[in-house]
């Protein structure tokens, strides 16, 4: 399973949920068939869903009312690996990235990927460095030299005035 995204809130009254995830993943969503919720054993069904205003809309086995929805508020939402596209064997999603290491060029480390946040023109990598502060970096090539899905280190040159 791979997470994709969290919940944002409940989306009506019958228990559908809205669900934030990356934009190279949106138009994928709609064929999901079973999701798996942080802190539960099994899958869950996807009884329907659909896009809607940017964001991913569930309705899932077993959650019939806005209470219900609201109680997954905040929980991150994996998928199975099998569904997600990928356009060769060694691409990696976005979503992937989080957790992995980040270290500068000469393999100092400056913490660990958090957040991948979609701008306009280039993804933004939230690095939350081990005194708990955050460090921005534009996902550029100017940037980000090295994704090692393996060891789960990313290399990375700080721009000037960072």
């Amino acid at each position: 399973m791979i997470e994709v995204g969290k919940i944002v809130r409940p989306h009506g009254v019958r228990g559908e949920i809205k669900v934030r995830i990356p934009d190279e993943l949106i138009e994928m969503a709609p064929g999901m068939t079973e999701v798996l919720l942080a802190g539960e054993s099994s899958a869950r069904k996807v009884m329907a869903s659909r896009v809607h205003q940017g964001a991913w809309l569930l309705k899932l086995e077993g959650v019939e009312t806005r209470n219900l929805s609201e109680s997954l508020r905040g929980k991150s939402v994996s998928v199975l690996e099998s569904e997600l596209p990928r356009s060769s064997a060694e691409s990696i999603l976005p979503t992937e990235l989080l957790g992995m290491q980040v270290q500068d060029n000469d393999g100092n480390l400056l913490g660990y990927l958090t957040e991948v946040l979609a701008t306009g023109s280039n993804d933004v990598y939230v690095v939350t460095r081990p005194n708990g502060r955050e460090l921005l970096l534009p996902a550029l090539q100017s940037v980000v030299h090295d994704i090692n899905g393996d060891s789960r280190i990313i290399k990375v040159t700080i721009p000037d005035g960072l």
